[in-house]
């Protein structure tokens, strides 16, 4: 039986220069039981979900003007892009669990909220 913390080490093993190596992920796989191969497939999420950063932005063609600004923040993260219509004029930046939320929706809903006052 192999201990969750072992199994966490195979998860962090399974990359190669920050990229998941899929030949060391099928190696691994074969060797585990279901409820090892569950928690295995836990840990790679949750460190995928470390190494990525997601961008939404109102326009994909937006995209190369934000990517260079980003790249310089998150230097060693993966930079995903998804375009958000309900997003005016703005962009939405989650990095593991923060979420970092620019857009003028927002900015409009929190000034009427601060005028009701």
């Amino acid at each position: 039986m192999i201990t969750n913390k072992q199994i966490k080490t195979l998860a962090k093993s399974s990359y190669t220069n920050n990229v998941l190596n899929s030949k060391k992920v099928n190696r691994i796989v074969k060797l585990l039981n279901r409820n090892e191969l569950k928690t295995y497939l836990k840990f790679l999420k949750s460190l995928e979900k470390s190494k990525t950063v997601n961008v939404l932005i109102s326009k994909i063609t937006m995209k190369n003007d934000v990517s260079n600004k980003l790249k310089r923040m998150f230097p060693d993260k993966k930079l995903e892009f998804t375009e958000d219509k309900s997003l005016i004029a703005g962009i939405r930046i989650v990095n593991n669990d923060d979420v970092y939320d620019f857009n003028l929706k927002n900015t409009f809903t929190n000034l009427v909220s601060y005028i009701n006052q």
